[in-house]
């Protein structure tokens, strides 16, 4: 207050040091969920045709597939951002893993090739997400 009367603050017009570095975070992260659907659809054929062309069968290849699909179909928000959907991912291509090991106990040969085709589609989708974060 000045001689009684409320004095008014002038509008903000610059941005925090936290401001502008949230802002310039969320400039790259549209930027990179852009390329991200701009390049999905190619490469969840890559991996698709990766798990058809395997000997994966029935439950295994139907839930690898819908991995891919899941990944392929995300939708980024507020809530969700590229990290998280890579991070689910994974966790979903390890648990799938997992599976395998313990399904194909017997029969080591097909549980190396299932793991084989998860590592294979695992390490893309990893050099995936750095193509289109770098």
């Amino acid at each position: 207050m000045i001689n009684g009367k409320e004095e008014k603050m002038p509008p903000r017009t610059e941005l925090t040091e936290d401001e502008l570095a949230r802002s310039k975070q969320l400039d790259r992260e549209t930027e990179n969920e852009k390329r991200y659907y701009e390049r999905i659809g190619e490469r969840a054929e890559l991996w698709n045709s990766i798990i058809d062309g395997s000997r994966i069968h029935g439950d295994f290849k139907m839930t690898f597939k819908s991995i891919i699909s899941k990944m392929e179909n995300a939708r980024f928000g507020d809530a969700l951002r590229l990290r998280d959907i890579i991070a689910a991912v994974a966790e979903d291509l390890l648990k799938l893993s997992v599976r395998a090991a313990v399904s194909y106990k017997s029969r080591p040969e097909a549980r190396e090739e299932v793991e084989t085709v998860i590592d294979s589609v695992k390490d893309d989708i990893l050099a995936f997400h750095k193509e289109i974060t770098s």
